[in-house]
């Protein structure tokens, strides 16, 4: 049975168990809170640590209180938070808050620190009751206001309270919980989820929470099918349309899930959406389905692209209805995507046909080409060497000669120069 919180912090950390000692003799109440203390009641590994510190009067003086740990960070003074890092573990201590909201989005909150809060007023603002629970650090005590240990039980997601709706960021907080824990999710919180507009949210925002939910669950279409529920689908019209191929959906979600049982914790979400888009048809109905998705969710032009290049390559290597792709057409994949990535995700796409897969990385390996495109025979300076001069049709004939060398048609470098020497100089005899 794992320790609590409480215990782990006093044998892992024994100064900062000492500081909040100190600050309960001098009248102040540090309560654990968050995932922490969520992991614990579900028997699940835990590592951080966030401790809520009620009756004390300002930053300032919890900061004074928190000097004999050294070295903090204020990561949020707004929020009252401050950092403290070792080896053994990071703890975060904030104060009480109340958050009011002043506008539309994820950070359109006035927050006002107040430290005569009760545990109760100040969990309100917690978006599950699995996450509204408490641990009182001196008594080693569960605070559950909210009935969040009932429903950890009953493996529910359910919402604390109205102001949910206040962060339209919590309906992709459900779906991605949803999947890496494998709770249900109340009726009520799903009624109140379709009520919530996801407008104001940035694609940075977005691409946090479906991280989560590709990077982290052991099955994620269990969150993929709660977008339509939750009123997701509706408001995202490109995914709405893919949905309704109840076919190609069907392969994207078994798709990501096979990803997600191969690959190894921390995967690449660039390759579980991949993996989830595979199917999904660039173009449909007018639609560029991935394109528009990744435009939703990704800021990075070097992200998406390395997304999309990965299908393109990989829809490629199987579009010509052969058993195996040819060699040209492996060497011609690797200068826009890494093979390894096309081996994990067919991997994925083609569980069922492992010949492919051992063949893409095995004949891969053979031309070096798993992990960067093949070297070019032929450089600039290799030409100029054979007395051709300098000029942009030195360009146009490297570009000439490594698409030959890509498709096997040169094999040597002392055939690519003598071929550049006959080209260039008979050119000038003709002349």
């Amino acid at each position: 049975m794992l320790v609590s919180p409480c215990d782990q912090l006093r044998t892992r950390l024994p100064l900062v168990s000492s500081v909040l000692d100190t600050i309960s003799g001098l009248e102040g109440i540090p309560v654990i809170v968050g995932g922490a203390v969520r992991d614990w009641i579900m028997g699940v590994p835990y590592d951080d640590v966030d401790v809520e510190i009620f009756n004390i009067d300002s930053v300032e003086h919890l900061q004074f209180l928190l000097k004999p740990l050294g070295r903090l960070e204020l990561v949020g003074r707004v929020f009252g938070v401050c950092r403290y890092k070792s080896p053994d573990g990071t703890v975060d201590f904030t104060m009480p808050r109340r958050e009011h909201k002043i506008r539309e989005g994820h950070a359109g909150f006035d927050v006002d620190l107040d430290p005569t809060l009760s545990f109760r007023e100040a969990a309100i603002r917690r978006d599950f009751t699995m996450n509204a629970i408490g641990l009182d650090w001196l008594k080693n005590e569960v605070l559950d206001p909210y009935n969040g240990v009932a429903d950890i039980r009953a493996k529910r997601i359910r919402h604390v309270g109205p102001q949910f709706a206040e962060d339209p960021l919590r309906v992709l907080r459900v779906v991605q919980f949803s999947a890496r824990l494998d709770f249900a999710v109340h009726s009520d919180t799903v009624a109140l989820c379709r009520t919530i507009s996801l407008d104001a949210l940035s694609s940075a925002r977005i691409l946090e929470e479906f991280t989560k939910l590709f990077t982290k669950a052991k099955t994620p279409s269990i969150g993929l099918a709660l977008l339509e529920p939750l009123g997701v689908l509706a408001q995202w019209p490109e995914l709405r349309h893919y949905h309704s191929s109840s076919e190609l959906w069907a392969q994207g979600c078994a798709a990501v899930d096979q990803m997600a049982r191969r690959l190894k914790p921390g995967r690449s979400i660039g390759l579980m959406v991949a993996a989830w888009l595979y199917h999904s048809q660039f173009v449909a109905s007018g639609a560029p389905v991935a394109i528009t998705f990744l435009n939703r969710i990704m800021e990075s032009k070097r992200q998406k692209k390395g997304v999309l290049n990965l299908i393109t390559a990989t829809k490629g290597l199987m579009s010509e209805g052969k058993k195996m792709p040819d060699d040209s057409q492996l060497r011609e994949a690797s200068t826009v995507t890494q093979l390894r990535h096309v081996v994990g995700l067919l991997s994925a796409l083609y569980p069922n046909n492992p010949q492919i897969v051992r063949y893409v990385h095995a004949r891969s390996m053979e031309l070096g080409i798993l992990d960067r495109p093949p070297e070019p025979l032929v450089s600039g300076r290799d030409l100029m060497g054979q007395g051709i001069p300098e000029g942009a049709h030195l360009g146009e004939m490297l570009a000439d000669f490594y698409s030959a060398q890509l498709a096997g048609k040169i094999t040597s470098k002392t055939t690519a120069l003598r071929i550049a020497h006959d080209l260039w100089f008979g050119d000038q005899d003709e002349e």
